[in-house]
């Protein structure tokens, strides 16, 4: 455990070190959930664009993208942070001075979505009052062997404020629309226009049919 927390010390401090892009607006990304529901490999493949097996995360990893939404640059940094539940007192301090939290859960373990709702509150107590909330089931690949039905957590993200989407890191689906939603909403905060057409507050992907994974 004090290894781990070491750990999470060193990858905090070396992301300080990272040169920021001067014309770029720096968006702080936290992902949280259980353990196994793909928190890692969505992050994996929003910026290196692969898919495979990933090592557990300890306390947590850091990692940035570049993207661009409507000649805007947006640096998205990204905390990725460990679901064992050893490491979840240490999770409130990412939260802090977040402009978003992708709470991701896996649509094929009920149980992954009711952890979802006990974060909520830590991120009541410890985010900014105006951050984004990503509800994103991951997996919908797996239809068949779906547990989560969809219009339960449409209506858990409205309770919450939240927008809810459903993601696949195997094939990709969903993984873009994720972070353009983020990216744009956090656009819009700023006062700054998204591209024409991007649906701001409404949620994207699954409805209660599961979302199109191909």
């Amino acid at each position: 455990f004090f290894s781990g927390i070491e750990a999470l010390r060193t990858t905090m401090a070396s992301s300080k070190k990272k040169p920021s892009i001067s014309n770029a607006l720096e968006m702080k990304v936290v992902l949280v959930g259980a353990v196994a529901v793909g928190k890692t490999s969505i992050v994996a493949r929003f910026t290196k664009n692969t898919f495979g097996y990933q090592d557990t995360t300890i306390g947590a990893s850091y990692m940035a993208k570049d993207i661009e939404i409507n000649t805007r640059r947006i640096r998205f940094s990204i905390w990725d942070t460990a679901g064992q539940e050893q490491y979840h007192s240490l999770v409130p301090m990412y939260f802090r001075q977040s402009a978003a939290v992708i709470l991701v859960y896996d649509i094929t373990r009920r149980q992954t979505f009711t952890e979802t709702k006990e974060w909520v509150e830590e991120i009541r107590k410890n985010a900014p009052e105006d951050v984004i909330i990503a509800l994103t089931g991951n997996k919908c690949d797996l239809e068949e062997q779906r547990e989560v039905d969809a219009k339960d957590v449409e209506e858990f993200a409205a309770e919450i404020g939240a927008f809810h989407i459903e993601t696949s890191a195997k094939t990709a689906a969903g993984i873009k629309d994720l972070f353009d939603i983020l990216g744009n909403k956090f656009l819009s905060k700023k006062n700054l226009p998204g591209p024409s057409g991007m649906r701001l507050n409404g949620s994207t992907g699954a409805s209660g049919s599961g979302c199109k994974c191909g």
